[in-house]
């Protein structure tokens, strides 16, 4: 594939899907979904959004083989040769993960703690029947002997740091440049949310239009954000959360106080949040309302991204988070319409 509709391809992606960072920042959710057939929100999970990644740029999890990409949105050899040496970086935090062993970073990126998350998921057995492929994806259209000439020597000592770090996984070791790209255009069905719903009402909203109201469970809108991160709201035109004084204080600081009161004080039952909130505005390209959930494609929320972020904020502030009681938290409800 031309380098250059590459980067035509993922300048268009960044706009199509609202990301705030730069463009660059696209190109591993692009690789996921160009190569592998990610569906493009579980893509932009799977990477990262910025500092604190320990040199990972994405990861995708297969049955049998654990893939992890560092991605270069250049032709220079010094930077894709750099890649080689940011993937060590990470192969310490991946150790930890396979052993089922936590962080002893106090700020790691989103793309590890998905990582760490989705091996959680699979059992002991799986995980250390895992391989390891390790990539540093570039758009250097040089003959691939000659490539692979300048960067052999990044390669091996990476493999060393491998043989030390994940001494029991098989790892193989690969640049992915422009004629490894060449899918093809992709068209991958989005992933399903499901969100519990009480009260659902669906309705008309116009001719191309529909809406489902109803009260949802808070918890879940976090554990959303949890997944998604800032790439949630990417679709909120006043999106205003990277002040600090918009998440620490004023009417943030209040429902926060109003969240401790409930599930930690229990001086408030946690139903009564609803009533305290004007509600969260959810646009999502299909929706299907079943039982007591909503299955969503490609939600984001129109309105309501302090209330989401501040209540992550609270359920994983290390001052609280052992303090608040499971129970109550699921309890704790608010107003939801989805267009």
């Amino acid at each position: 594939m031309n380098p250059a509709l590459i980067r035509q391809s993922v300048k268009q992606l960044r706009e199509q899907h609202g990301f705030v960072g730069a463009v660059e920042h696209c190109f591993a959710p692009w690789y996921l979904h160009q190569r592998y057939h990610v569906p493009l929100v579980s893509a932009f999970s799977q990477s990262s959004d910025g500092n604190y990644d320990f040199g990972i740029d994405a990861y995708h999890l297969e049955d049998s083989k654990l893939i992890l990409v560092q991605t270069k949105f250049t032709d220079g050899i010094q930077l894709i040769r750099s890649g080689f040496k940011e993937l060590q970086r990470v192969l310490p935090e991946v150790a930890r993960s396979f052993e089922g062993i936590g962080t002893e970073a106090p700020i790691q990126n989103m793309v590890l703690v998905n990582l760490r998350a989705a091996l959680n998921r699979l059992s002991q057995e799986h995980r250390a029947e895992l391989s390891i492929e390790l990539q540093v994806v570039h758009l250097c259209e040089l003959d691939e002997i000659i490539l692979v000439n300048k960067v052999s020597e990044d390669m091996l000592k990476l493999s060393e740091a491998a043989q030390i770090e994940v001494p029991n996984h098989r790892c193989h070791i690969v640049q992915v440049g422009p004629a490894g790209l060449d899918g093809g255009i992709i068209v991958v069905p989005p992933e399903e949310t499901v969100l519990r719903f009480q009260g659902t009402h669906a309705f008309s909203a116009g001719d191309d239009c529909r809406m489902i109201t109803g009260i949802g469970q808070l918890a879940t809108l976090v554990d959303l954000y949890r997944v998604r991160r800032d790439g949630l709201f990417s679709k909120n035109v006043r999106y205003f959360l990277n002040s600090k004084k918009n998440t620490d204080k004023g009417p943030a600081g209040k429902m926060r106080s109003t969240l401790k009161e409930m599930c930690i004080e229990e001086k408030v039952v946690p139903e009564r949040f609803a009533a305290f909130h004007n509600g969260i505005t959810i646009f999502a390209r299909r929706a299907v309302v079943d039982g007591d959930s909503v299955r969503l494609r490609d939600p984001f929320v129109l309105n309501g991204c302090q209330t989401i972020k501040n209540a992550f904020m609270f359920r994983h502030e290390k001052s609280v988070k052992d303090r608040i009681n499971p129970a109550l938290w699921e309890r704790v409800l608010v107003p939801v319409r989805i267009l």
